[in-house]
């Protein structure tokens, strides 16, 4: 899981997106991506935005970013 917590780290670290796009840049499923996401939060700042366009498929939707708290 370090590697996928990595690799999620650096996919939000710049943009916001949707746990959707996260699971598909890491090849994991959404579930693994919303317990990695989980993991995540126990040492980096991760913000949650409720109705926020992902930066990947333009949905508007739950986004996640790391550090900012605007989104």
């Amino acid at each position: 899981m370090p590697d996928k917590a990595a690799l999620i780290s650096t996919s939000i670290m710049e943009h916001a997106l949707c746990a959707e796009c996260i699971a598909a840049k890491s090849s994991m499923s959404v579930a693994a991506t919303e317990t990695t996401l989980a993991v995540i939060q126990r040492t980096l700042d991760v913000h949650r935005a409720e109705a926020r366009r992902c930066h990947s498929c333009d949905r508007t939707t739950v986004v996640f970013r790391l550090g900012r708290s605007t989104l």
